[in-house]
């Protein structure tokens, strides 16, 4: 058990202040100070002979535009395989009808409405790719591969 003697005495005195033995505590504050200070000093002496550390980008993209890009074209390319799905789902709907007339209709529903999402997410695609060359100022320029040169002729 910790004595009081050696924190301060930390019982109430006259209602919410407290009684607090100073000469522990100017102690206990020094050996902090000193002990960051020593810390900070020997950090720093350290880091001044050796050379910066550098952080490796996991994303492999530093351009903002680029990485929005890549989130949006992630995006369309999980709704296209959603629209898939249902087109799936539809033929299926449609073949398991068994000559209902409601079954049949619902699945040939479901196969038009699958594809207008996938005309209108190939079209948003389009678009995308547009704006973000647009923005990126590639122009829709080919990138050439590192080992190949070009030529001005």
């Amino acid at each position: 058990m910790l004595s009081s003697r050696r924190f301060g005495d930390l019982t109430p005195q006259n209602g919410l202040s407290y009684n607090i033995d100073m000469k522990g505590s100017k102690k206990v504050i020094i050996t902090l100070t000193l002990t960051a200070f020593l810390f900070l000093l020997i950090s720093g002496s350290a880091s001044a002979g050796s050379v910066a550390a550098s952080l490796t980008n996991p994303i492999g993209v530093d351009d903002p535009r680029d990485i929005i890009g890549n989130v949006i074209k992630a995006m369309l390319g999980i709704a296209g395989s959603l629209a898939l799905l249902f087109f799936i789902y539809g033929g299926l709907m449609w073949v398991m009808a068994g000559g209902s007339d409601e079954k049949i209709k619902k699945g040939k529903d479901m196969i038009m409405w699958a594809s207008l999402g996938l005309a209108v997410i190939f079209l948003s695609y389009a678009l995308v790719r547009f704006v973000i060359s647009a923005l990126t100022g590639s122009g829709g320029e080919t990138q050439s591969n590192p080992g190949e040169t070009q030529s001005n002729s």
